[in-house]
């Protein structure tokens, strides 16, 4: 009989406000692909806290390492999404450069399963797995994880869309890299209309506003030696590009979502 364990990777934030719950908290569970079970928990009490855990049983102690690897990706994936979803970043704080896919914090018990698997076998190995809650305030609407998942599925199905989900998030987590993610994803949208003015039409895009966002990523940001240098005087600034481009990309979603029906 198999020593059947359940691996966790757990992502904590709060404080989070969700009115809409009316002082429930809910746990509610998806399966993903793999294995893998998706969990949501709203700790209502003191701490307010949004509980995202990703599941997976591992069998053997050779299954820990492979099976967490799934379960980061999986994270990672979700992570990708989550803006759409939640209306926010999943706890993502700006990096230089990327590192281990540029997760969330999270908290891991692949260490300790690993531990406990080799005490059976008689092996001692000393060792702890610290995971550091994220500390954001946020407001959702609803609940996000079954939101999360769908556009997952969907960018499953849409290869463009599951790439533009990568380089938003990308363009929120590298700090000087940001104008080139976010042409990336212009890029993607010419390609998969083939022509510009097939995706302004489709998606409900101002001409003169997909003008003045691509001349003003191209001249402003993507070819300036130093993006510093243009922190004053744009025509349109980071944060504006930023809001522009998440509109876009929920155009584009339902632009999907309604071909798919």
């Amino acid at each position: 009989m198999p020593d059947t364990r359940t691996l966790q990777i757990i992502v904590k934030i709060g404080p989070v406000a969700i009115p809409s719950l009316d002082g429930k908290a809910p746990c509610k569970k998806f399966p993903l692909l793999g294995g893998i079970t998706a969990k949501e928990e709203f700790l209502h009490d003191s701490s307010a806290f949004y509980v995202l855990t990703l599941e997976k049983s591992v069998g053997v102690l050779d299954d820990i390492s492979s099976s967490e690897k799934k379960l980061l990706c999986a994270l990672g994936r979700l992570a990708e999404v989550w803006p759409f979803a939640a209306g926010s970043l999943l706890g993502v704080v700006q990096r230089e450069r990327l590192w281990r896919a540029s997760l969330p914090p999270y908290e891991s018990n692949a260490e300790k399963l690993k531990h406990e698997m080799r005490a059976k076998k008689g092996i001692t190995l000393v060792s702890r797995s610290v995971g550091i809650p994220i500390e954001h305030t946020e407001t959702y609407e609803r609940l996000p994880l079954e939101r999360a998942i769908q556009l997952y599925e969907l960018g499953d199905k849409y290869e463009s869309l599951r790439d533009i989900f990568r380089y938003y998030y990308r363009s929120n987590i590298l700090e000087e890299q940001w104008p080139f993610e976010l042409y990336k994803i212009i890029d993607i949208i010419k390609k998969d209309f083939r022509k510009p003015h097939i995706a302004i039409n489709a998606l409900s895009i101002q001409k003169t506003e997909w003008g003045s966002v691509e001349k003003a990523l191209n001249t402003q940001y993507r070819h300036a030696n130093n993006v510093e240098i243009y922190e004053h005087n744009r025509n349109l600034d980071k944060e504006t590009l930023f809001r522009i481009f998440h509109n876009w990309i929920y155009r584009f979603i339902e632009y999907l979502e309604h071909k798919n029906v």
